[in-house]
């Protein structure tokens, strides 16, 4: 196997590899832009949303997948996200089934977005 510097790695490789290592967890990611439009789901929210179509509702916004009570939380914590740049993670959900986090995903520390990051508490 040979090896590559960092200077022969493309940022398509890069893109490939990041996407690798969120294929290779086990619970649930999916990833919302500024819109609320769901731009990714890793392999996990795959299987865990095939009922609903899988990466196949990827492009729609994920208020539709969620209540009133659920889409009015989602907006005060990216308005959160949004305000207070220090602010990365929230838990929204933490029950005998599993934990459900929002965090913020910041590129040169501007708010891009955000996902929500799902575990199970036995896991």
């Amino acid at each position: 196997m040979s090896k590559s510097t960092a200077a022969e790695w493309r940022p398509e490789d890069r893109a490939a590899f990041y996407e690798s290592i969120l294929d290779s967890l086990k619970n649930p990611v999916v990833f919302c832009d500024l819109d609320d439009v769901m731009r990714y789901m890793n392999s996990a929210a795959e299987a865990n949303y095939a009922k609903w179509g899988g990466r196949k509702i990827l492009g729609q916004s994920v208020l539709d997948c969620h209540n009133p009570a659920s889409r009015k939380m989602i907006a005060e914590i990216k308005d959160r996200f949004l305000n207070e740049p220090e602010l990365d993670e929230v838990l929204i959900t933490d029950n005998d089934e599993h934990l459900i986090w929002m965090r913020a995903v910041r590129e040169n520390g501007r708010l891009t977005g955000y996902y929500e990051r799902y575990e199970r508490p036995r896991d």
